[in-house]
């Protein structure tokens, strides 16, 4: 008796969703997203160009793509192996990149490094779902991702804080990851297998649902690679601001990225159709004055925490058209959609990198703004269920 009464022990909302923060803060944050706010020093030591750095973020992106689909079959039903998934690929590749004595091992570790962001979203998306009441999940879901930009503004601060001594940096970046999966793993109390995961798995998913959204996500995470990979290298080069400055637009645009969670009540009550244009129309307003405005610190800075701010935003409205669409399953559905933002990132710093080394970074920032705005045409036809969920 004790034992059952043990599994139906739920975890407080707050606590579970201040860790499960955490692995998106260290996976996406400190370690996927971090790569382009390090990308001046990796550029000087390991001498590659823009083509060669974007390459290098493509191949993350195609790894995330490989791990969240990975996610997509086992979080479902074994989230906590997930998750470690997620701590030790985040952990070991970053401190590949802290040792790496050349471009080829660097290159290696940043790939590894980047395979456990394909696994959070998905994990902590499941351990939500089962420790926290079916009301309140929506909320927490943009909470927890709001984790991106939280990781963000703390890599900022280490590069800020420690300069040149990026390696150091990336070990506190793998201690980071492996604490908050420990801490996430420890918040985790209730262990019922969660009964949708079976459905999925054995029965499949109807992905027809899902074309719109994938393609718009598709398009986001193309258009929004510009800034994730290049932004702080434009800021230096084109700008011609400091390391300290531009490191301290990173820590301004995370902060946006965290402020996002302020919109956790918004999101959760609004059509898809209203909170898919507004991010995305920030998104792109805030690549466009990046781009165009690089030597006006002011207008960059409040630029960055836009984009910061949007992106973020947006992103939890593809985990919430997930669910709208897949009500029984919204890991899975997250899953194939993040899928999409990660290939639109591949293609996108690809693109963004040669654009760059031939028709300069306005003609390169110009485009990916203009891709950001194009993929609010997925929700102008978006037939996700209308039905809110109740307000709590």
């Amino acid at each position: 008796m004790k034992r059952s009464l043990q599994h139906e022990v739920v975890v407080h909302p707050v606590v579970l969703t201040v860790s499960a923060t955490g692995p998106i803060a260290a996976t996406y944050g400190l370690v996927r997203m971090g790569y382009g706010l390090f990308l001046p020093f990796f550029v000087e030591t390991f001498t590659i160009s823009a083509t060669v750095s974007g390459f290098i973020f493509a191949g993350t992106s195609m790894v995330f793509c490989l791990t969240a689909g990975i996610a997509y079959f086992q979080a479902g039903f074994r989230p906590r192996l997930v998750t470690v998934a997620a701590g030790a690929t985040a952990c070991i590749g970053s401190v590949g990149i802290a040792v790496a004595g050349n471009a080829v091992v660097f290159a290696v570790s940043v790939v590894i490094a980047g395979a456990g962001a394909g696994f959070a979203s998905p994990a902590m998306i499941k351990l939500v779902e089962r420790n926290v009441r079916a009301g309140r999940q929506n909320l927490m879901h943009t909470i927890v991702n709001s984790g991106n930009g939280l990781g963000l503004a703390v890599a900022g601060l280490l590069a800020l804080i420690l300069g040149d001594l990026w390696r150091l940096a990336w070990v506190m970046v793998a201690a980071a990851a492996l604490g908050a999966m420990c801490a996430v793993l420890v918040s985790d109390t209730h262990r019922t297998p969660p009964p949708a995961a079976a459905s999925v798995r054995d029965n499949g998913m109807d992905i027809r649902p899902f074309r719109l959204p994938a393609a718009g996500a598709f398009t986001l995470g193309a258009g929004s690679a510009a800034v994730w990979v290049q932004g702080r290298t434009l800021l230096q080069e084109a700008g011609g601001i400091d390391i300290r400055a531009s490191a301290a637009a990173w820590v301004i645009l995370g902060a946006g990225g965290a402020g996002a969670a302020l919109m956790s009540v918004w999101l959760s009550r609004r059509t898809i159709t209203a909170t898919w244009l507004a991010t995305v129309t920030g998104t792109s307003a805030g690549t466009a004055v990046i781009g165009l405005f690089p030597q006006t610190i002011g207008l960059a800075y409040a630029a960055c925490a836009l984009f910061g701010f949007a992106f973020n935003a947006a992103t939890s409205v593809l985990i919430i058209w997930a669910g709208r669409i897949l009500t029984d399953s919204t890991a899975a559905g997250t899953s194939l959609l993040f899928i999409a933002l990660a290939s639109g990132q591949a293609a996108g710093a690809a693109l963004m990198g040669m654009l760059i080394d031939h028709l300069g970074f306005n003609v390169a920032f110009s485009v990916a703004a203009g891709l950001c705005l194009l993929s609010g045409l997925a929700a102008l036809t978006n037939r996700a269920p209308g039905k809110l969920p109740p307000r709590v």
